[in-house]
This record gives structure tokens, C-alpha cells and sequence, in this order.
């Protein structure tokens, strides 16, 4: 997390908006195997069109083996998100399917979400269980997994404020099947998580375990995906 992107383009235009690419090779940046076992090319293009913040990631494994990997992006967004009302007011709702507890100390516990019940029916962050309690504030962070049949989208998560008439909304592609919610202690925000598999995937697999979404790819192979986020008045 700490090593620089490499910008290979950047411009803007009427039809695409303003974008920036940028790149990262293991090869190219003398990564070591400690680091990083396996080589790749991971680069990120960010573009923001109409008001809408759209990030796409495409991976390559540059190696000579299968190589698993796992992709989250932590977004945050201010609550409220305007000057009436407060955070604990804001709403949460993901469409999800499945919920996941204990994956840190495998195996994991996975529950399915009914339609009535939280995250899929939206619920306040006053009603939201805290993980954590601090001097600084209470911390909510929950996972969560979509798993449809029709696989035509990713995780969908929405930040309602209905004091202010609006919403944050993020969008995935469906390579990006799970979404974390997280709010840290004492500061006034909210992220919606997009991730290409639960966290810690690489210890889930197994017989008879529920598929925590790990991707592996060939060597030579490739893939992407893509998440966006934008603000929108509620109707």
C-alpha cells in the first residue's frame, strides 16, 4: 500500500469525462517474493463523468503460475450528507444475500439475509449493532456476499439521508460479489466496501466450506472489473 502508482495517461473529454490511469508491475518494481509471491500487472483507471466516480482495475498474472488474489475498495462518505440532520439518522442498505461472521478464525459462520431483515431493508446507524466501543465513538463493520443466479451484478450499497433528500450509492460490476460496511469510531462517515471476495478468502476455501469468492488466474490470463459511486436525490 505504500509503494507509488505509475500515471501511464490522463485526459478529459465531453464523453468520457476526466480520467487518470495508472499502473503498478511487481517486475518492473523489483517486488519481492516476501512481498508478494506471485507477479502480476494491476492497473486502475478513475474517471468521474456526471457526477458519478467510476473506478476500473484489470489484473494480469505475468507469472508462470495460478495465482489467487482478492480486490477491496474502501470509499468513504461523509454522514449526514448535508447540513440537516445526523449521522446516527442515515440509513444503510445492501443487497446481499448471505452473511458472513468469524473469517478471520476460520471456519466461517454464513447466514442467509431474508428479504425483510438487514442489510436489504434499509435500517439507521443508531439501529446498527457497534462492533467495538471507544473513547472516540462506536465502530460498526459488517460482510456481506451477494450470490445470484443471474450473475449480471456485483454487490449494490446504498448511504440514505432523508433528511437531506439524498443518497450515496455504489454500483459493482459482478466481479464484485461482496461488500463490507464500516464505520470508524468517532469520525462523522460511512464506507461502503466493494471486494471481489470475503476478506481473508485465501484461508475460507475448502470441501464443503461456502465459496468466499477467492478468483485465481491462469497464467497469462486476465481480468477486471469496475465500481462506481455517486450522489442522487431521493424520489
Amino acid at each position: 500500500r505504500r509503494r507509488a502508482w505509475r500515471v501511464i495517461g490522463m485526459g478529459a473529454s465531453a464523453e468520457a469525462g476526466a480520467w487518470v490511469t495508472t499502473e503498478i508491475a511487481t517486475r518492473e518494481e523489483a517486488v519481492s517474493v516476501a512481498e508478494w509471491p506471485f507477479p502480476f500487472r494491476l492497473s486502475l483507471r478513475v474517471s468521474l463523468l456526471a457526477g458519478r466516480l467510476r473506478s476500473d482495475v484489470t489484473l494480469a498474472n505475468t507469472g508462470d503460475a495460478a495465482m489467487p488474489f482478492g480486490v477491496g475498495f474502501h470509499p468513504y462518505v461523509p454522514t449526514p450528507l448535508g447540513p440537516r440532520g445526523d449521522a446516527d439518522a442515515c440509513e444503510v442498505e445492501i443487497d446481499a444475500t448471505e452473511r458472513w461472521r468469524d473469517f478471520i478464525d476460520p471456519p466461517a459462520t454464513v447466514t442467509p439475509v431474508a428479504e425483510d431483515e438487514w442489510p436489504r431493508r434499509p435500517l439507521p446507524l443508531a439501529e446498527i449493532a457497534p462492533v467495538r466501543r471507544t473513547e472516540a465513538g462506536v465502530s460498526r463493520n459488517a460482510t456481506f456476499l451477494r450470490r445470484g443466479s443471474d450473475g449480471s451484478r456485483g454487490a449494490t450499497g446504498r448511504l440514505i439521508d432523508r433528511a437531506n433528500g439524498l443518497e450515496a450509492v455504489v454500483t459493482c460490476s459482478p466481479e464484485f460479489p461482496a461488500m463490507v460496511f464500516y464505520t470508524p469510531p468517532g469520525i462523522a462517515t460511512a464506507s461502503l466496501e466493494p471486494h471481489t471476495c470475503i476478506p481473508n478468502a485465501f484461508n475460507l476455501t475448502g470441501p464443503g466450506r461456502p465459496d468466499p469468492g477467492l478468483v485465481v488466474l491462469a497464467p497469462g490470463e486476465t481480468w477486471s472489473g469496475w465500481y462506481t459511486l455517486h450522489a442522487a436525490r431521493l424520489r
